[in-house]
């Protein structure tokens, strides 16, 4: 697991404001998480919107994104 200075430099880098989780063994356990990294935009229902397993491209950046944006708007 990343540090919590790490995840947030790079959210800072990345201009990402959403929130993240740096230590989210409980939270990935609740999702049902087995492997890293996985990245999963959790709507305000508590559901899961969008996943993605595995090394972030530019392409899966930009989806991830775009989900956590519409997650947002939906709230």
């Amino acid at each position: 697991m990343e540090g919590r200075g790490t995840v947030e430099d790079y959210a800072r880098a990345g201009g990402y404001t959403y929130p993240m989780v740096a230590d989210g063994r409980e939270i990935a356990a609740a999702f049902g998480v087995k492997g890293m990294p996985r990245f999963l935009v959790v709507g305000p229902d508590g559901a899961v919107v969008h996943e993605h397993r595995g090394q972030l491209t530019d392409a899966a950046r930009d989806r991830v994104a775009a989900a956590a944006e519409a997650a947002l708007k939906d709230r």
